[in-house]
């Protein structure tokens, strides 16, 4: 699973639930064969765009019935960072990968169907800087989740 968490994280903590967070991409399998590859992507999408501000938009209810509904806060607009030619160009590449990794990736919510958003105590019209993307991987022996690496923009935003 590939987040943005809001507050600092360290490679190897452990979590119940993660912190909070705005999803880029959920989980999926990632082949040991393809964790270079991997590692290579998340560099180049941190290099190649501008760390996003999203701002706290509307107010929505996602979920279903049978699964449960949560109470989150969009991410309707964002200040900067989000490349408005190509949409969403950070989490494409992101989807793009996670696709080819797993063709099991369950991909409903993610590519043109995005909803960044987030459960956490946003408010409306909130700007949410965003500095890094974690990667979490389960720890299914101890029902954990745990941040296999963080990679983060450096420098003055823009």
């Amino acid at each position: 699973m590939i987040v943005s968490t809001f507050e600092p994280v360290e490679v190897g903590q452990a979590f119940e639930t993660i912190p909070d967070h705005m999803t880029w991409i959920s989980w999926f399998n990632l082949p040991d064969q393809r964790r270079e590859d991997f590692a290579s992507m998340l560099e180049y999408v941190v290099e190649e765009n501008r760390p996003p501000t999203p701002v706290g938009g509307s107010l929505e209810t996602f979920g279903d019935e049978s699964l449960g509904l949560e109470d989150v806060r969009r991410f309707d607009r964002a200040v900067s960072g989000f490349n408005v030619l190509s949409d969403f160009f950070a989490q494409a590449a992101m989807y793009a990968f996670a696709k080819n990794a797993d063709p099991g990736f369950k991909s409903q919510y993610f590519g043109i169907d995005w909803n960044p958003h987030t459960k956490a105590p946003v408010q409306h019209d909130q700007e949410v800087p965003i500095d890094n993307l974690t990667v979490f991987t389960k720890d299914k022996e101890r029902r954990l989740k745990v941040v296999r690496n963080v990679v983060q923009w450096e420098g003055e935003r823009t």
